[in-house]
């Protein structure tokens, strides 16, 4: 049974797209069958829907199961599909589920259609792959629920294989420990943590992400450079995964972040500071006014209490004095106002957040992936490029290989053309000593002695008869080799730091992308370093 999609990436997206309107089995029998090129029907794919099983109306949570099994190609999948925000209880969602954290209510439903989804399939004897998306609000609901989900021992065999959550909403740390009870006991049984509320951010969010650093590694973040939603900041946000895919022109200016007070690269003056603080302290009360509504009213009892006239002056009153309280520091902060006049300088990247632009991006390809990850030695999260890692690894393997190759040529410098050179010179030398001696007389001047004086005679001309030369040459002088032999001596000790080098780089990433066979796979042939640039 194959743990790989059986559905592309497109058609997933396709049907996260249609989920906004009214979906049929014929619509997704279509989308299916023509992107699998399988003689499918319904005998092979069924649809669930979580309106249709009574799930969800309250909290506004909207879901789609969509369950193939093909035991002709030993294919048994069931794809979880969650809808974005559409409507009045998506948007009270999104300010107190995600940005408050004061209630888990579309996360309980979404594990209770999940269950029963689960139990209608497996009935059969039927254990299917498990695959999630999730687009806006609703990748903020899937993702949650594959981290509970494969870390907990209340599904049974079941786990999400692959999620992907498009342009999605970030967990919320706070609300997902409220939503996973063994991540609480977790806390507590290791940390001492019985509330959580009186640790820092920072140290929450980093025993988060070492309790789900499993099923980190099957979530995949598809985003539209430039939208929205990703920019904005909140207490508890967390973007957790292995990868994000950034589609569009990566050029794009990220959106303004409205939570972030604009001048806080000049917060080292006291001034703003100041200011700073107060922005901060604003945006912290204005989004805790949703949590206290949220608390102290709820959405059940505020449309209950909206039926009658009285009931609407009471909910009236009840939103104008915590909206006083909460949202009057910000409202009324300068600084605010431009950053949402800044944003609506930006108000063309609005259109980035929504499904239909994202999934015709993905078609075109425009796409670059990268990993998101801890750094192994500082702890700060980065983002590292697939394709530059790659080309980073093959250029060690590639620097080994070009130096290893340079000595080579030294090498065979030394014992080829130097010798040749040499062995040339020695052969002049020999033609010359030869000639010589084939005409010694040439060696000796001509006789010229005196004529006159007593002792004077005539003179006797002598002739040199045979010469003899020592023709045995001395070998190359270090003088000439020295030089060579310390850059080839230099050369080798490069190659022995790029080796170990390489080695700690692959140790490093091996425990990184662990997960990701075809990359590590890639990492490790790093190994065996081979020559040569390519």
């Amino acid at each position: 049974m194959t743990t790989l999609s059986v559905l592309s990436n497109d058609a997933r997206n396709h049907i996260t797209q249609i989920q906004y309107g009214d979906v049929s089995i014929e619509d997704v029998l279509e989308i299916v069958t023509k992107d699998t090129g399988l003689p499918l029907d319904t005998k092979h794919v069924s649809l669930f829907d979580s309106q249709s099983m009574g799930i969800g109306q309250s909290s506004g949570m909207d879901s789609l199961a969509i369950h193939i099994n093909y035991p002709e190609q030993q294919i048994n999948q069931v794809y979880y599909i969650f809808r974005g925000t559409h409507g009045l209880e998506d948007i009270y969602y999104d300010t107190t589920g995600i940005a408050a954290a004061s209630n888990t209510s579309q996360l309980a439903d979404a594990e209770n259609f999940l269950k029963k989804v689960n139990a209608a399939i497996s009935k059969d004897g039927n254990n299917p792959d498990t695959f999630g998306d999730g687009h806006s609000l609703g990748g903020h609901v899937v993702i949650n629920l594959a981290l509970k989900m494969n870390t907990s021992t209340d599904f049974g065999d079941i786990s999400f294989a692959n999620v992907r959550g498009l342009n999605d909403a970030p967990v919320n740390i706070y609300s997902l420990i409220d939503f996973d009870e063994e991540f609480r006991i977790y806390l507590k049984e290791k940390y001492g943590v019985s509330n959580f509320k009186k640790i820092s951010e920072s140290q929450l969010i980093q025993y988060t992400k070492e309790y789900y650093s499993e099923p980190a590694q099957i979530i995949e973040h598809v985003r539209v450079k430039g939208e929205p939603l990703y920019a904005q900041d909140f207490r508890g946000k967390l973007y957790i995964g292995s990868q994000i895919h950034y589609l569009g022109d990566l050029e794009t200016e990220e959106f303004t972040n409205v939570a972030q007070y604009p001048f806080s690269h000049l917060s080292w003056m006291p001034f703003f500071k100041l200011q700073e603080l107060r922005y901060n302290a604003g945006i912290s009360s204005f989004i805790e006014g949703f949590g206290n509504f949220d608390r102290k009213i709820g959405l059940e009892k505020a449309k209950e209490m909206y039926e009658s006239p009285l009931g609407r002056f009471i909910l009236g009153v009840n939103i104008a004095r915590e909206a006083n309280k909460s949202a009057k520091p910000i409202l009324f902060n300068p600084y605010f106002g431009y950053q949402l006049a800044q944003g609506y300088q930006q108000r063309d990247q609005l259109e980035y957040h929504g499904i239909a632009h994202l999934t015709e991006l993905y078609r075109t390809g425009h796409m670059k992936t990268y990993f998101n990850m801890l750094d192994p030695i500082g702890g700060m999260p980065i983002l590292l490029d697939r394709e530059e890692l790659l080309l980073f690894m093959e250029k060690c393997q590639n620097g080994v290989g070009d130096k290893q190759q340079i000595i080579r040529e030294l090498r065979g410098y030394i014992h080829s053309e130097l010798e040749e050179i040499y062995s040339a010179v020695k052969f002049d030398i020999g033609m010359g000593i030869s000639a010589l001696e084939a005409n010694p007389g040439v060696l000796l001047p001509k006789n010229r002695m005196p004529s006159y004086g007593i002792l004077g005679g005539i003179p006797k001309e002598r002739k040199a008869r045979s010469i003899v030369f020592d023709e045995s040459f001395e070998p190359i002088e270090h003088g000439v080799l020295g030089p060579l032999e310390e850059i080839i001596q230099t050369i080798e000790q490069e190659i022995k730091h790029l080796e170990k080098f390489i080695q700690d780089v692959v140790v490093t990433l091996d425990v990184l992308f662990d997960r990701d066979k075809e990359l590590a796979g890639t990492i490790r042939s790093a190994q065996v370093v081979t020559g040569g640039s390519r």
